[in-house]
């Protein structure tokens, strides 16, 4: 892969699988969609080199459907999509007479094309799935399951800039787990993972699929709540805390969670402030006893906003 590009070797000539602005496009397409487009386009291929005669052979460029189907839509339509192509391109030699009466020659030639048409399909398949785990690797904090930093700053974004768009609220959660050192300390590393794990799963099953909670590092946490106002703020996070305390006394741990709530009626200029007001919150609890919660709004912080 170079520069986003996907970029397949087939006798020195390369076919390129579209990145950018068009990829993502295509990405957002049903499967099915993608698979039926590919053998549109296998139809078409099909069709030119009919009329072009058995002078010169396209046979090449039905790789070109091929890869963006298996890429775009996965192994199976990519299959489908190999299978379909090589046998347009064998009734296209028959029709045009390109082997003549010699029918084993087209028959071999068929069989060939067929599963140099495959190994493209299940390789460039393949690689996509790599691909994706190695990203969703990259972005998961391997301890705990929740996301990394660099994961959350990408989503926290996107929805700052949908917030903007549809002039709708949204809501940071920075939390800490209080003495987890002295966890930590006394009962050893082993069960502080523990203790992260169990936060992590407890909040997650708690939230809705469009939240996020992110792993900040150590003991921190921050939880995004998209299109959450002052209400579902509210409910969410006082519940969220009540069923962590509740899942940290059953297990003997002497966990509690300082909580900074930031909610954001509009979108904040920036989310590096957005974070620091959230952290300051957090530990305005802190440093008043811990184990509680601290709301507020972006602009009773005076928060540069976003105009909707």
């Amino acid at each position: 892969m170079q520069n986003g590009y996907v970029m397949l070797r087939y006798n020195e000539v390369r076919i390129v699988v579209l990145s950018g602005e068009s990829a993502r496009f295509i990405a957002d397409l049903n499967p099915g969609i993608i698979g039926v487009a590919g053998l549109g386009i296998s139809t078409l291929l099909g069709l030119a080199d009919y009329y072009v005669g058995s002078t010169i052979s396209l046979s090449l460029f039905y790789l070109i459907p091929i890869a963006l189907v298996a890429w775009y839509a996965g192994r199976r339509y990519g299959i489908a999509t190999a299978i379909y192509s090589g046998l347009t391109l064998y009734w296209t030699n028959i029709s045009t007479g390109a082997f003549g009466t010699q029918i084993l020659l087209a028959h071999g030639a068929m069989a060939s094309h067929l599963i140099i048409y495959l190994i493209v399909a299940l390789l460039v398949a393949r690689f996509r799935v790599l691909l994706n785990r190695e990203r969703e690797a990259s972005r998961i904090d391997f301890l705990t399951g929740a996301l990394n930093r660099r994961a959350f700053y990408e989503i926290a974004n996107i929805e700052i800039e949908r917030a903007r768009r549809h002039n709708r609220p949204f809501t940071v959660t920075y939390f800490d787990l209080d003495d987890f050192k002295r966890v930590n300390d006394q009962l050893g590393h082993v069960v502080g993972d523990d203790v992260l794990r169990h936060v992590v799963t407890t909040v997650i099953q708690h939230l809705r699929t469009i939240d996020s909670i992110a792993r900040l590092g150590g003991d921190e946490f921050v939880i995004l709540l998209p299109e959450a106002d002052s209400d579902a703020a509210h409910a969410v996070v006082d519940k969220m805390r009540k069923l962590v305390l509740e899942d940290m006394q059953a297990q003997n741990w002497p966990i509690t969670l300082s909580i900074g709530v930031l909610i954001c009626d509009q979108a904040p200029l920036s989310i590096d402030a957005m974070m620091r007001s959230a952290d300051q919150l957090m530990y305005r609890v802190k440093n008043e006893g811990k184990n509680s919660i601290a709301y507020s709004n972006c602009r009773e912080l005076g928060m540069e906003v976003q105009a909707p």
